[in-house]
């Protein structure tokens, strides 16, 4: 085995133990989640029919809390399947990326709905909002190892001194052109992740 081929395998193993950490955290949460609304049911002193109405009076709480239980499962998967599909050069790097910024993302609005309930003095949100910095702070970490991980580009650089005035004019008519085509994609790409997302959420 080379040397570049053990770093690689050393970068992996300790990126799939930060994922089990993270996954254990979202554990975490969930449970937590648990307690702190029994938290707010005793303090309300609500029973079971007391529930569904407060449930219903607060339904941007409930959808929040019930949102992140549907939604959370499935980013895990994407996450994990994105980083075996990385590993086996089958997935980019923004697509590992955007599947870790899903995860915190969902997080951050779950601590949101909690807070508009909770007791700001709650130990239930307390250890929700550790575990939701936990996560941001592990997946940035993730994305940095996953960037080391990345294979140089095969292209080999190209030696702009070497060209023409010419070919230089000729070599920044194609970039422009190139970061059109680029920016006209983002913008389509834009548009159905807008409509995406309207379909989902609202």
């Amino acid at each position: 085995m080379s040397l570049k081929t053990c770093n690689f395998m050393i970068l992996y193993n300790r990126l799939l133990d930060n994922y089990n950490c993270l996954f254990e955290i979202i554990k975490k949460i969930i449970q937590d989640s648990v307690l702190l609304e029994k938290e707010i049911f005793d303090c309300n002193k609500l029973k079971d029919q007391g529930k569904k109405e407060y449930y219903k009076k607060n339904s941007a709480w409930s959808n929040g809390i019930i949102g992140f239980a549907k939604s959370m499962a499935p980013a895990v998967s994407i996450a994990t399947e994105s980083l075996n599909g990385f590993v086996q050069g089958e997935t980019s790097i923004e697509e590992v990326t955007v599947s870790l910024n899903n995860m915190v993302a969902l997080v951050t609005q779950f601590v949101m709905s909690c807070k508009t309930k909770a007791d700001p003095q709650s130990k239930p949100l307390a250890s929700i909002r550790r575990g939701a910095r936990e996560i941001y702070n592990i997946a940035h970490s993730n994305v940095d190892k996953i960037k080391a991980l990345q294979m140089p580009s095969s292209e080999p650089p190209i030696d702009i001194s070497s060209l023409t005035k010419t070919k230089k004019v000729a070599f920044e008519n194609d970039l422009k052109i190139r970061i059109l085509e680029l920016e006209r994609d983002l913008e389509r790409e834009r548009e159905k992740l807008f409509k995406l997302r309207s379909n989902t959420y609202h």
